[in-house]
């Protein structure tokens, strides 16, 4: 299942309740490149108002954003102590309420949050893969060139040139085409648009330069 962090967070963790192991998979291949991430899932903008509203809203975020390890960021994350989450020996253990009450479904983590930090209170085992994981990808991973540069044409065909490249991947992967049948599914996604939004990208790389 591809997906990102989030599906070993303690929400997903606390439904799995041990029924299954959940591990990551490794790049496979001797000269496994994975592709990184964007570095931004997204960002908050404020309107025009007032200055004193502005910093208003500044000392919110700042509130939300607070480091690990401080009851700014446990209250923000884990909720209240004795009524979302509990502590002991081994950290913090999240009640069924925090299940119904988190800050996924009030989503004030997307207002602002601290760095992200390998800490899956209750599933050590989880958190060690994580960062093995971590190890053994990162070191070889490459770095999107188009990250932070927009393309009219992909905002506007994204989705379907993203299908293009993803059916393209699955047929092959699951035998209904050949290897060979690779450079097929890359001219029909450069003549859909791709050529095009290669052009805006290097347009506007070119230009913020």
């Amino acid at each position: 299942m591809n997906d990102g962090f989030g599906s070993v967070g303690p929400a997903t963790l606390n439904k799995i309740n041990g029924r299954f192991a959940l591990d990551l998979g490794r790049p496979y291949g001797p000269q496994a490149t994975p592709w990184q991430g964007p570095g931004v899932f997204g960002y908050v903008t404020f309107k025009k108002a007032e200055s004193a509203r502005i910093k208003l809203l500044l000392r919110i975020v700042d509130y939300f954003s607070a480091p690990f390890g401080t009851e700014e960021y446990e209250l923000a994350n884990y909720g209240v102590e004795g009524e979302h989450f509990t502590k002991d020996a081994d950290g913090i253990k999240t009640t069924g309420l925090y299940g119904q009450e988190n800050n996924s479904l009030l989503p004030t983590k997307y207002i602002g949050t601290a760095p992200a930090v390998l800490y899956l209170p209750g599933y050590p085992d989880v958190a060690k893969s994580v960062h093995e994981w971590q190890k053994a990808s990162l070191p070889r991973s490459v770095r999107n060139p188009a990250t932070g540069l927009r393309s009219a044409t992909e905002a506007s065909k994204g989705a379907q040139l993203n299908q293009i490249i993803g059916d393209g991947i699955a047929a092959i992967t699951f035998g209904r085409k050949p290897p060979s049948a690779w450079k097929d599914v890359v001219a029909q996604w450069r003549q859909a648009g791709g050529d095009r939004v290669a052009e805006e990208l290097a347009a506007e790389h070119a230009a913020n330069r």
